[in-house]
């Protein structure tokens, strides 16, 4: 008489791989739940998406379901740290210095790509600059004028190596040279002496938010009188 053996099978029981990966997926969901919410991303220089608003509207046209998606992904665990080692892994594997309009630097470092100036925005740059020459001389002598360089030009030892990067210096001190001919003060952010003359009393400073507009090619610049004490 022939014995027949019946082994227990195991083989219902899913894979450990697979047990790992779903307790890796479910604790990383859970750790993005309760990960802290950011407005900006100083890496990135941006305004992180936000939860997004829901009503039935947007789920119907789908916008709901987008913005959610960019919520999430802006919103990621340690999504600095996943925009670093895909910056590092680019750069070492790929040699790949660049990323949608953004230079990779050394350390990390990222800086807007600026290897040309278009017609159009060296056109609204000088109508920005006359803006700037014509205020200061409706107030003679009571104007201080300053303008931030960017990133790149101030460390310019952290850009990839031989960046084609434009010459900001050269854009800079000819916006100053014109700005200044009109009669108001400069300070130049270049040099660290100049940072004292921003405590000058009885000056008018034009606001920081001027930066973008000269450089960016804002299509219009408005300023108003802000006394300094």
């Amino acid at each position: 008489m022939e014995k027949y053996v019946h082994r227990r099978s195991d083989r219902h029981l899913p894979p450990a791989s697979l047990i790992v990966f779903a307790a890796l997926l479910c604790g990383f969901a859970l750790v993005n739940l309760f990960w802290p919410k950011r407005e900006n991303s100083e890496l990135e220089n941006r305004k992180l998406a936000q939860m997004p608003v829901f009503s039935v509207k947007t789920l119907l046209n789908g916008k709901w379901q987008d913005d959610f998606s960019t919520y999430l992904q802006d919103q990621v665990a340690l999504r600095d740290g996943w925009i670093n080692l895909e910056s590092a892994v680019n750069a070492l594997a790929f040699g790949k210095t660049e990323e949608s309009g953004i230079l990779n630097g050394k350390d990390g470092w990222m800086f807007t790509k600026l290897f040309t100036v278009s017609t159009d925005t060296e056109k609204q740059l000088g109508k920005n600059i006359s803006a700037v020459t014509n205020f200061a001389q409706r107030y003679p002598g009571r104007v201080t004028f300053l303008l931030a360089p960017s990133a790149s030009d101030i460390y310019p030892e952290m850009l990839p190596a031989n960046a084609p990067m434009v010459d900001e210096d050269a854009m800079l001190d000819d916006i100053f040279a014109q700005v200044q001919a009109s009669g108001a003060d400069v300070i130049d952010m270049r040099d660290d002496g100049e940072i004292s003359d921003l405590g000058k009393v009885g000056h008018i400073t034009l606001p920081l938010s001027l930066v973008s507009q000269i450089l960016c090619g804002a299509q219009s610049a408005v300023f108003s009188v802000m006394t300094v004490s």
